[in-house]
């Protein structure tokens, strides 16, 4: 149809090596033009001194004789009591219904506080 049968592929090589060429030769020549034509400071120390005022360092003392000559001792695991807590898996939890709270009757209300566990 376009000849696609008479094209051999080392024609066909050829020709996709030099399209990819000069595709990526002309993003190097553009590059290389836009860097040429780009403004060359673009470090902070470059800038002019009217934007920033200048502020001179100045230096920190720092001597030995201020940090001690000892190691802090390292802690052993004995002296530190981890906080632990032991929760019970009651099983699924059924809830109660919005009328038991309600009610006037209070000893409903002091056997659910007797089945909740929580922590002081």
């Amino acid at each position: 149809m376009f000849g696609f049968d008479h094209i051999s592929w080392a024609g066909f090589l050829k020709f996709t090596a030099f399209v990819l060429i000069t595709w990526y030769l002309g993003f190097m020549v553009l590059a290389w033009l836009k860097s040429r034509l780009k403004d060359q400071q673009i470090q902070f120390e470059d800038q002019s001194e009217d934007d920033f005022q200048r502020q001179e360092f100045q230096p920190i003392l720092v001597s030995a004789k201020d940090f001690t000559t000892e190691l802090i001792p390292p802690l052993s695991l004995s002296e530190i009591s981890p906080m632990v807590t032991i929760q019970e898996e009651m099983g699924m939890d059924e809830g109660y219904e919005l009328d038991a709270f309600l009610q006037p009757d209070e000893s409903i209300l002091s056997e659910i506080l007797n089945q909740i566990q929580y922590e002081q």
